[in-house]
This record gives structure tokens, sequence and C-alpha cells, in this order.
């Protein structure tokens, strides 16, 4: 399994829907509104790393109102005991 951690950025008239959009995408186990630069926060999980530049590129960016994106790739995943 692959994870990621995508930052997105939205036109300011995307942001009351976005959230709904984002979550809905196949692939996108958690969506976040945030502060900061970035609008929106994905946690992105499948099965091979392959699928990450057609999930991220294609659907995510594909979105309605979509600015720009960021992936981050997880290495490893330490558990919180």
């Amino acid at each position: 399994m692959t994870t990621a951690i995508v930052l997105v950025d939205v036109e300011r008239t995307a942001l009351p829907t976005f959230g709904e959009s984002l979550a809905a995408v196949e692939g996108v186990s958690e969506a976040m509104s945030v502060s900061g630069e970035w609008d929106f926060v994905a946690i992105v999980r499948v099965p091979k790393a392959e699928r990450l530049a057609t999930l991220v590129s294609g659907l995510i960016g594909g979105l309605p109102g979509v600015v720009k994106t960021h992936t981050m790739v997880a290495f490893e995943s330490f558990p919180n005991d």
C-alpha cells in the first residue's frame, strides 16, 4: 500500500463544496480543510504507487476549482502506541 499526502490550493469560489468532492475521490481516505498556505489536505492510499499519478493529476487535479497540488509520498509510517 502506498500512502501520500496531497496539499490542494483551490479557488475561493470552490471552498464551500470542495471538501465533499475531494472526499468522494476513490483512493482518498481522508480530506480536511486546513489553515495556512494550502486550503485542503488529502490522505491518499493506493495499492500501487503507479496509481498516484492518475489519482493526483487526473482525478484530484481535475476537480473544479483546483489551482495547484503538492504531493508528498510517505516512506514509512510509525504507530502511535
